[in-house]
């Protein structure tokens, strides 16, 4: 089955996604709205919870395509599926469409940043806002479904989130996620050269604005942005975890927040050492908890011990 991908829908309408090289090849986002991707889905759920008796779910990639491979990547997804639930509710996805044409080609401000949910959304009645409520209430209906299917199973909830500066540029609204979930896990990857990895994120942004909105974006992150090579290779202050660690936490609300963070060097893709892991684990020992997280399994005994030793 061949469900049409998000990142074929994009603002300028439908054509071939970019990939990335690397591990970003395979990236692939299918439409929340399609219903064959909640059919498929929901069957995965259900046959899996039959055939393990699993006390738990983790959900991870529930979101629309990241700025990875650019922003207008993340400007999507318009297709009939997400047009017609639309115009049910009298959102014109063809005049958001324009309007985010428009804004991307305009001089970056940071209410442009805002308005496309990067650094927090800000209350507001543009019709861009109304299209922002509309894609993160297509990601809280089909997390939705799925933790109604898991809870019935008697299961706890899991969820693997983009780190606060970058969810409402995916359509994850944790406000709105959270009371779904036993807990969640932002995805607080400041050295990785990966999807879900600051570094590449922020890269992918930057590759699609005016070399002059850089400083708009470093005011929003609050924190300096290297050069593109230094980003790619070197990743961002680890200072940035700890504030994004601190807003996942306030709001997740009740529920843990356990920062993500990165513990298996990777060449290529993520450079982590001993005193990089000890770096994050001494910054970090404050928060409710932290995952190590992604490749957990190709992490070094070194590493490992590091964070141990930072911990306790």
């Amino acid at each position: 089955m061949r469900m049409p991908s998000c990142l074929d829908n994009k603002i300028g309408g439908v054509f071939a996604s970019r990939h990335l090289k690397g591990p970003a090849d395979h990236f692939e986002f299918y439409c929340s709205n399609h219903p064959e991707t909640s059919e498929v889905v929901s069957s995965i759920v259900q046959s899996n919870l039959n055939a393990t008796g699993a006390r738990g779910i983790f959900l991870d990639k529930i979101l629309y395509p990241s700025p990875a491979a650019g922003l207008t990547s993340s400007l999507s997804c318009f297709c009939r599926h997400c047009t017609e639930r639309a115009r049910a509710r009298d959102l014109d996805l063809r005049a958001v469409q324009k309007l985010l044409k428009s804004a991307i080609e305009s001089p970056i401000s940071a209410e442009t940043l805002s308005s496309l949910g990067i650094g927090g959304r800000k209350q507001s009645d543009t019709l861009i806002a109304e299209w922002q409520d509309f894609r993160a209430g297509t990601i809280t209906s089909f997390v939705g479904q799925i933790v109604r299917q898991a809870r019935a199973f008697g299961c706890d909830i899991g969820l693997d989130l983009f780190t606060p500066f970058l969810s409402d540029l995916v359509g994850q609204h944790y406000k709105s996620l959270t009371p779904l979930a036993d807990w969640i896990k932002p995805m607080i990857y400041c050295r990785s050269a990966i999807p879900s990895g600051l570094p590449i994120e922020i890269h992918g942004i930057l590759q699609s604005i005016p070399s002059s909105a850089k400083s708009v974006l470093a005011n929003a992150l609050d924190e300096e942005i290297p050069d593109s090579q230094t980003l790619m290779t070197e990743g961002l202050p680890l200072t940035l975890a700890v504030k994004e660690a601190a807003r996942s936490q306030l709001w997740a609300g009740e529920i843990p927040s356990l920062a993500g963070i990165e513990v298996a060097n990777r060449p290529g893709i993520c450079r982590i050492d001993p005193e990089i892991v000890g770096t994050y684990g001494r910054l970090l020992r404050s928060m409710t908890g932290i995952v190590a997280s992604p490749d957990i399994l190709l992490a070094s005994h070194n590493n490992l011990k590091a964070l141990r030793h930072s911990l306790f």
